[in-house]
């Protein structure tokens, strides 16, 4: 079923660009922006929790949600999730596609921290 093939994918390909963006890790900032190795380790701490909670999310509307081909994808509601909270401005997350045959070139990675991530 090409949703459970997408949301396998999603789950591999959540990236929490804008959190590392947020927190002064990744290509926004060098890592002279963090102070210590006390504060890197709570944006890393923090950045996986809510990798996890993006992740879980797309698991649990694939599972319990989409049953055939009509109904809405998981990819699509990860997307409005995504985009309510971009707009609401806690940060920004993207969906990258890692096996080379995305269903959206919106999912392809652009910049070369996308493609090292």
């Amino acid at each position: 079923m090409r949703s459970r093939k997408l949301c396998s994918i999603l789950v591999a390909a959540i990236l929490m660009t804008g959190v590392c963006w947020m927190l002064g890790i990744g290509h926004a900032a060098d890592s002279a922006t963090i102070v210590n190795k006390d504060s890197l380790k709570r944006a890393r701490k923090t950045v996986r929790m809510l990798d996890d909670v993006h992740k879980t999310a797309v698991v649990l509307i694939t599972t319990h949600y989409v049953n055939d081909d009509d109904d809405l994808a998981a990819g699509t509601a990860a997307k409005a999730l995504f985009g309510a909270m971009k707009e609401k401005g806690w940060y920004e997350t993207k969906i990258l596609d890692v096996t080379g045959e995305p269903y959206e070139e919106t999912n392809v990675a652009k910049s070369d921290f996308e493609k090292k991530a």
